[in-house]
């Protein structure tokens, strides 16, 4: 399988915990969604599937009316679950509790944000169930997947081989693009946080 992995596009507000608040997009993160859209517009895919929160399911929408396939939401490629912050404003978060200024990625390896949240661990074991489920499915194909910064990085994370405590050590900037050819026994990663606008549609296939 060769998976076309992306990033949502940029979100209409920066200053929140965005977790699964459905933060929506700005009006460039719009065109980042066209963007990606195009770079997929003359592959031969075998099947869509967003997050099923707005802002990765936007650029879904588009790639369907792009190439004629619709697209399918899968709670289980949200974003992490931030707990009580989730879609907080992150001053307001800070003010309720100060510790969180002080808080790295490496927290949510072993702990919640926020109580009522999740793990690194507990979003790897969804996402990971996924990528078998498309594995299987579609064996051989080319298929899209448009999530979030987290998810993406333990798909990536796991093709490179990095051990979780090193997935946020490489760049998933908004709208961007990856690839990861999947053959019998490993895994190899093609393109790493490429911008879709660099290149001409049918470029990468």
């Amino acid at each position: 399988m060769r998976l076309f992995l992306f990033r949502h596009g940029e979100v209409n507000r920066s200053d929140l915990f965005f977790g699964q608040f459905d933060n929506p997009l700005s009006e460039f993160g719009e065109s980042q969604s066209d963007a990606i859209a195009a770079f997929v517009s003359e592959l031969d895919i075998a099947a869509v599937y967003t997050s099923d929160l707005g802002r990765s399911a936007d650029a879904g929408r588009r790639i369907a009316k792009r190439i004629g396939l619709p697209h399918k939401g899968e709670l289980r490629l949200r974003e992490i679950h931030l707990g009580w912050a989730d879609g907080m404003v992150c001053e307001e978060a800070f003010e309720r509790e100060p510790e969180l200024r002080e808080a790295k990625h490496e927290w949510l390896m072993h702990r919640p944000l926020t109580p009522g949240g999740e793990t690194i661990g507990e979003v790897a074991e969804r996402v990971r169930e996924v990528r078998e489920e498309l594995l299987t499915k579609h064996a051989g194909r080319k298929v899209i997947v448009v999530a979030h910064n987290t998810p993406n990085r333990i798909l990536l994370g796991d093709a490179l081989g990095l051990p979780m405590d090193k997935v946020f050590s490489f760049r998933q900037d908004f709208g961007c693009a990856n690839v990861i050819e999947y053959g019998e026994s490993k895994a190899r990663v093609a393109l790493l946080n490429a911008d879709p606008k660099a290149y001409g549609s049918g470029t990468i296939r």
